[in-house]
């Protein structure tokens, strides 16, 4: 039996579709990979292993699965200062009204994984009756491309 030209290119689409499959899920893993590691070199010192183990958890699937960002951290919207308005409104000095452990938290960030081009973006989760309740912390990274002639070996 003879293959037809259509039937051919349709081989030739299907193998090309999954050699990018491939050479995406080689991407996925290696980001997943490098945020296994931001977490154990940022957060030993600052957060016990169950603590450590979760956030690895939330940003490795994250990155597995394609995403750049993860949220890794909530807290009451009542640990701010201002019940989480300057979140909510997305306002430059939002960092200053952080207490406890999210100021913690926060500081730990922007000494050691800020200056490894991660960020960090708040934003309110969970509003009652009107008012920010839940407030979440969610660390962002840029995807990793790669140009042909690199290999991500």
């Amino acid at each position: 039996m003879t293959t037809t030209v259509a039937e051919e290119l349709r081989r030739r689409e299907l193998e090309r579709y999954i050699l990018e499959m491939e050479w995406e899920e080689q991407i996925r893993t290696r980001q997943a990979e490098k945020h296994f590691k931001l977490v154990e070199d940022v957060f030993r010192q600052h957060l016990g292993e169950a603590e450590r183990m979760t956030i690895r958890q939330l940003i490795t699937g994250a990155a597995a699965n394609g995403r750049c960002e993860a949220m890794v951290y909530s807290f009451p919207a009542r640990c701010c200062t201002d019940g989480g308005r300057a979140i909510e409104k997305n306002l430059p000095h939002w960092q200053k009204t952080l207490q406890g452990n999210a100021k913690e938290l926060y500081h730990v960030f922007t000494e050691t994984a800020k200056p490894q081009r991660y960020g960090l973006r708040a934003a309110v989760v969970d509003f009652a009756e009107g008012f920010p309740a839940e407030i979440g912390f969610f660390v962002t990274w840029e995807p990793l491309f790669f140009r042909s002639d690199e290999s991500i070996y």
